[in-house]
C-alpha cells in the first residue's frame, strides 16, 4: 500500500486535464456528501490490498539475570484482504436540451455541466448512504460502518424507543484507523463528452454521453476505530455525557490523535445544543441568559454535519 495519505479531492486532481471542470464538479458534489471531503485515505496500485494487524504484542519478562538466557518472543498478527468497488455516474443529456440552451445564451460545456451536476450528487448522497448502512443499502458496494464496528465494546445508547431514531458516529480516520482507499492510483475521472445514438423506451435520439467514475474502498483497521452513539431522538438526544462515554472508548493514544471526527444531521446536532445548559454574557445579578451556541466540537473533537444520517434509523 502506498504511504501517501490523500483526499478525494486531491486524487482526482491528480488526474482531470487543465481545464479543471471535474475538480470544480467534485467540490459542487461534496457539499451533500461529506464524508467523501472530510476522510482522508490512500492510494494503491490495483484495485484490492491487503491488511496486517497486530493482535499482540510479544509476552515476555523485559529483564534477565547474568548469565541466564530468555525466551525469543514475537508479536502475533493476522491478515485480510480489502477490495475497492466501482463507482460509475452515468450521464446522458438530450441534445435537444443542449440546442436549447445554447440557443438562451449557454455554452455548450455550460448546459452539459449543470445537467451533470444533478446526476453526480445524487450518486453521492447514495455513496454517503453507503458509508454507513453498507451493502444493506447497496450490496455492490463496501461494507459501511453499521456492519463495521464493535458493537460490544464501541457502542453507547441513548437510550430511545421509537422507530424515529438516527446515530451520531465517532471515526478516527488514519491509515491504521478507517480511511478511503483509491484503487488504480486515481481519484473520479469523467471523459469526453460524446454525441451519439441512445435508446429511450425502444426508440432512438441522439444524445450527448458521459460518465464519472472511479474505484472506491472504505479500509477498517484498529477495531476500536468507530464508536456509535445509537437510539437519538428528540426526546433523547445527544449530549455531552454520552459523547464523554463514546470518546471513552478509545484507546488513550488515539484520543490524542487530530484525525478524530464526530459524524451526525442536524437533529443530533440541534438535540446537543437543546442539551446544554443556556449562557449569561451580563455580569450582574440579574444575568441575560441566551441560547447555546450552534455546537462545533463535541469533547473537543470536530463535528461534520451530513445529510446521509436519517432520522428513521
Amino acid at each position: 500500500m502506498a504511504d501517501k495519505f490523500l483526499t478525494l479531492l486531491d486524487m482526482t486532481k491528480r488526474n482531470v486535464g487543465a481545464d479543471g471542470a471535474a475538480v470544480g464538479l467534485i467540490e459542487e458534489v461534496n457539499t451533500v456528501a461529506p464524508e467523501l471531503e472530510s476522510l482522508s485515505g490512500t492510494p494503491i496500485n490495483g484495485t484490492t490490498y491487503k491488511i496486517k494487524k497486530r493482535t499482540a504484542m510479544p509476552a515476555s519478562p523485559i529483564f534477565r539475570n547474568a548469565n541466564e538466557g530468555t525466551d525469543i518472543v514475537s508479536s502475533s498478527y493476522e491478515q485480510s484482504i480489502g477490495q475497492c468497488f466501482f463507482l460509475d455516474a452515468q450521464c446522458q443529456v438530450d441534445e435537444m436540451v443542449v440546442s436549447s440552451g445554447e440557443a438562451e445564451g449557454n455554452s455548450q460545456a455550460e448546459v452539459l455541466a449543470d445537467e451533470a451536476i444533478g446526476i453526480v450528487r445524487q450518486k453521492f448522497i447514495h455513496a454517503g448512504d453507503q458509508f454507513y448502512r453498507g451493502t444493506t443499502a447497496d450490496a455492490k458496494g463496501f461494507v459501511g460502518l453499521q456492519g463495521l464496528y464493535d458493537t460490544t465494546n464501541c457502542e453507547v445508547s441513548a437510550l430511545g424507543t421509537t422507530s424515529n431514531c438516527t446515530s451520531a458516529w465517532l471515526v478516527w480516520n488514519d491509515p491504521m484507523g478507517l480511511h478511503w482507499i483509491f484503487g488504480r492510483q486515481m481519484g473520479l475521472t469523467m471523459g469526453e463528452w460524446v454525441r451519439q445514438q441512445v435508446t429511450v423506451s425502444s426508440k432512438a435520439m441522439h444524445a450527448y454521453c458521459n460518465n464519472l467514475s472511479g474505484w472506491l474502498g472504505l479500509s477498517f483497521g484498529h477495531t476500536r476505530s468507530i464508536v456509535r452513539v445509537k437510539l437519538i431522538n428528540p426526546t433523547h438526544p445527544l449530549t455531552d455525557s454520552l459523547g464523554a462515554d463514546a470518546i471513552s472508548k478509545l484507546p488513550i493514544f488515539m484520543r490524542r490523535s487530530s484525525g478524530l471526527r464526530w459524524f451526525m444531521n442536524s437533529s443530533c446536532q440541534l438535540g446537543l445544543q437543546k442539551s446544554r445548559s443556556t449562557v449569561s454574557t451580563a455580569k450582574t445579578d440579574a444575568p441575560v441568559l441566551q441560547f447555546a451556541p450552534t455546537p462545533e466540537t463535541l469533547g473537543g473533537i470536530p463535528i461534520t454535519l451530513t445529510d446521509s444520517i436519517v432520522n428513521t434509523e
